[in-house]
């Protein structure tokens, strides 16, 4: 499985990355916030590699969040694991969409507002 990494795709992971770093601030796992800060500041910035990782946080964010449920969630993780570049672009379109949604209803969490 390879994921063709576009610009737009690229610009959109590094929002994610930066928001769930703030989300997991101020939790009491600090591994988990560390797992953000090494794809925000440290040795895995700008690495597009770790799609998968990072656009399955955001799926469990949006499952948590009752956006979809948790088979749903597993089913795009299938389209992305497929070799098929078109499953890969539907399901980027559907995060996408989703986490849109998401911040239209809640806001994005960002440095400072994430109480």
């Amino acid at each position: 499985m390879r994921m063709e990494i576009t610009r737009k795709v690229s610009n959109f992971l590094k929002k994610i990355v930066k928001e769930h770093f703030e989300i997991t601030k101020h939790i009491v796992n600090t591994n988990l916030n560390y797992l953000w800060y090494i794809h925000k500041e440290g040795v895995k910035k700008n690495d597009t590699g770790s799609f998968m990782l990072i656009f399955c946080g955001e799926l469990g964010l949006l499952v948590e969040m009752e956006y979809m449920q948790s088979d749903q969630a597993d089913n795009i993780i299938k389209m992305l694991h497929s070799d098929d570049t078109d499953n890969h672009f539907v399901a980027f379109l559907i995060i996408k969409t989703l986490r849109t949604q998401r911040i239209k209803d809640h806001g994005e969490v960002k440095e400072g507002n994430n109480d």
